[in-house]
């Protein structure tokens, strides 16, 4: 099992390369990405579902590869089907064990207490099963809040949520925080119509991660490579403004 691991882990790694060769116009940049795809902790971390998420980090490079290493965008149709065949196998693959009592639409335990502990004075018959009714929307509303701002804090992926750790949950920095200045650089020289397929890349798997608990799901994995692109364009931008 770790020598396929390794195996997988050596071939993403020379998949990225090739994508940063194409994407960035110094090759210096992609060899500096490169070696921070190696290193980064959300590639070394040990996790139980490690194959998947590699496996899922291999169709997510191969996405952005055949997107750009034409020269040029393909057209609409052949976006639509690299995505199909490409995304929706690495979500499946970093959610396929998801349990699903954690869905946001399956109310717990710790719920179910918190809404029958105040009864429904104006329907003493069967208040209980009246509050639940009622109080459903808002509980399924509640969770798919919280999971899509979970998802969407940068603090999440380069600070491990500090100084807002969840209880209950092993906080890990997903990037290395001083790589959050070419981020940023990088996101808002984002040009929307050559970098459109990062664009909904990003946001298909912000929106899928409001179903699924950061707590429990490693989807947001799906966000690494597209996440290094950007830190990537921040680093070419501040090369381009300084002339190096």
């Amino acid at each position: 099992m770790d020598l396929i691991l390794i195996f997988l882990k050596i071939f993403s790694s020379l998949i990225f390369f090739l994508l940063a060769k194409k994407f960035f116009r110094h090759f210096s940049t992609a060899l500096f990405f490169s070696a921070i795809f190696l290193i980064t902790p959300w590639q070394t971390q040990s996790g139980q579902f490690q194959i998947n998420q590699t496996i899922s980090l291999i169709f997510t490079a191969l996405f952005f590869l055949i997107v750009y290493g034409g020269g040029k965008l393909p057209d609409f149709k052949k976006l639509v089907l690299l995505f199909i065949f490409l995304f929706l196998p690495s979500m499946f693959l970093s959610i396929y064990k998801f349990p699903i009592k954690n869905l946001p639409f399956i109310l717990n335990q710790q719920e179910i207490a918190h809404i029958t502990l105040y009864q429904n004075i104006l329907n003493p018959v069967n208040a209980t099963l009246s509050r639940l009714s009622s109080n459903r929307a808002t509980f399924i509303v509640k969770n798919l809040e919280v999971n899509f701002f979970e998802s969407f804090d940068l603090n999440h992926y380069f600070f491990a949520n500090h100084p807002l750790e969840r209880v209950g949950v092993k906080e890990t920095e997903k990037f290395y925080s001083g790589l959050l200045t070419f981020f940023i650089i990088g996101y808002f020289s984002l040009n929307f119509l050559t970098y459109k397929p990062i664009v909904v890349w990003i946001s298909f798997v912000f929106l899928l991660s409001s179903l699924f608990s950061n707590r429990f799901s490693e989807l947001n994995v799906l966000l690494m490579i597209p996440f290094l692109l950007i830190m990537g364009l921040g680093l070419e931008k501040i090369r381009h403004e300084i002339k190096i």
